[in-house]
């Protein structure tokens, strides 16, 4: 499995917060590492949980990557690129509390804070 989907840039599509609401009312930080493939569209494919600290952190890691849209070369497809499988860790923090460390440090992490209301 490759390392994450390095240079390979885009936006999230809609509008949505990543973090569970059950584990943030009752303030449970956590953390989810998810694989997944990119097609010539710059879409996630078969995306999948590698590991989670709560069921719920992973079905979020996995509705962010399928929201992501990547920005892939032309020759993206010609290349292999969508054979290749990549990693990414969503770190999920509560404001005012300790984050969680991540799993791999050679792994593409990103921050999913929850705003406690």
């Amino acid at each position: 499995m490759s390392s994450p989907a390095v240079g390979l840039m885009g936006e999230l599509v809609g509008a949505h917060t990543y973090y569970p609401d059950k584990l943030l009312l009752e303030h449970i930080p956590g953390r989810a590492l998810v694989g997944y493939s990119i097609d010539g569209d710059g879409l996630a494919q078969r995306v999948g949980v590698i590991k989670e600290d709560d069921p719920a952190f992973g079905l979020a890691a996995m509705q962010f990557v399928r929201d992501w849209h990547f920005d892939v070369p032309s020759d993206w497809s010609k290349e292999g690129g969508p054979e290749r499988r990549f990693r990414l860790q969503l770190i999920f923090v509560i404001h005012g509390k300790p984050a969680p460390r991540p799993w791999y440090s050679d792994v593409v992490t990103i921050p999913v804070e929850g705003q406690v209301r």
